[in-house]
């Protein structure tokens, strides 16, 4: 009831929605660090496995990465040191990422396998929100797709990915398709789970990685040979 009454002003008043989510993240961003950002502590794994990862040595790329502190995979990661790429086509998000973590280069576009465009489907909560065509929408915009293989060449200079996170609402196997060249190159995948799995297991398992956890609706992959390059 009281989440319908929310999302029911928000519709009315979306100055309230950003009011909001600026004061979430500005509490997140000027108190101590927290033990786990992550929906189901995902984090603590990850950061576990990357301890003694330099933060100069690898980058994280975030992918379907919504607001920059709240249910992140790769918030604890930046309040460590590192940065990376955020890649959120909703455009809602960018204000605060710039405000809250200028240290990561945000692209306001979409993955896939081949570049184009596609209509990003906003629907009533931002988490819902993305380019399947099962979602729920309320409104929507195209916005342009680009291969991560792509974005990791061009914005990431081909640097070693020490965390892969990926939660696309039903696209993340179209996102793994366009990443055949960066899961060569990363340590740790972190990805929803969903009626993909199979293919997506069998898509990562080629380029050497291996499930190692259900946690929450995330499935956690390790590449231990990048790894053990990171730590070297």
């Amino acid at each position: 009831m009281l989440n319908d009454l929310l999302h029911a002003m928000g519709r009315r008043l979306p100055i309230l929605v950003r009011l909001r989510r600026f004061a979430l993240a500005a509490w997140d961003a000027w108190r101590p660090p927290k033990n786990t950002y992550s929906q189901h502590g995902e984090d603590l794994l990850i950061g576990d496995w990357l301890a003694g990862v330099s933060p100069d040595k690898a980058i994280y790329i975030d992918v379907g990465a919504n607001q920059p502190t709240r249910i992140s995979n790769t918030y604890l990661l930046y309040r460590k040191g590192f940065r990376g790429i955020v890649v959120e086509p909703n455009r809602e998000m960018l204000a605060l990422y710039r405000r809250f973590r200028p240290r990561d280069m945000i692209l306001p576009v979409g993955c896939a396998r081949e570049p184009g465009v596609a209509l990003f489907r906003r629907a009533r909560s931002s988490v819902e929100s993305g380019f399947s065509a099962e979602l729920p929408a309320a409104g929507g915009e195209y916005v342009p797709i680009l291969p991560l293989d792509l974005i990791w060449r061009e914005a990431g200079k081909s640097q070693p990915v020490g965390l892969l996170s990926i939660d696309t609402e039903g696209f993340d196997y179209f996102v793994l398709q366009g990443a055949v060249e960066v899961l060569g190159h990363t340590a740790c995948l972190c990805i929803e789970k969903g009626e993909s799995d199979d293919a997506i297991t069998a898509l990562v398992e080629a380029k050497g990685l291996e499930l190692m956890k259900d946690i929450g609706c995330n499935r956690i992959f390790l590449n231990r040979a990048v790894l053990s390059q990171l730590k070297g």
